[in-house]
């Protein structure tokens, strides 16, 4: 799917969908099994995916959730200032990047390892939580996964 501007919402039991040059405000996706790829997109994403992969690069998105089971999530966005981002895995592997802007980002989980980039300010760390700031904004970010590995790092600094 390429050069839609308007609103797309997909619902598919087995197969992959690659989207690109898509700048519509408002995309849905519900995959049983199958990878999400999309190169830009901006304003609101959910996307449920059961086995399978999520690949956002080049977003500019201000309301997210994608949740995930037995699958990886690739989140390249900018961070709005009053943006709301949600992020939830099972047996999952989660990279986010930020692009620009900020935050506060808190990563929830069983058994789950966290890294991240030099960025970003480890406010709290525990067996189950870590609390991570970025400078340059204000948003909120909460990642929860079990058994999962998760990766954060920023565009001027990706690991």
């Amino acid at each position: 799917v390429t050069n839609v501007n308007g609103e797309i919402d997909m619902s598919l039991d087995d197969g992959d969908v690659s989207l690109k040059n898509c700048n519509g405000s408002k995309f849905s996706f519900d995959f049983d099994d199958g990878d999400l790829t999309m190169d830009g997109g901006n304003g609101e994403i959910y996307a449920q995916l059961d086995d399978g992969n999520a690949y956002i690069k080049n977003g500019s998105f201000e309301d997210v959730e994608l949740k995930v089971d037995d699958g990886s999530i690739l989140l390249e966005t900018d961070l709005s200032d009053n943006g709301s981002y949600r992020i939830l895995g099972d047996d999952a592997r989660v990279e986010l990047v930020v692009l620009s802007g900020g935050g506060k980002i808190v990563v929830d989980g069983d058994d789950t390892s966290v890294r991240a980039s030099a960025d970003f300010r480890e406010r709290e760390s525990s067996e189950d939580r870590h609390v991570y700031t970025l400078a340059g904004g204000n948003s909120q970010v909460r990642i929860r996964t079990d058994d999962g590995r998760v990766r954060i790092s920023n565009e001027s600094d990706k690991m």
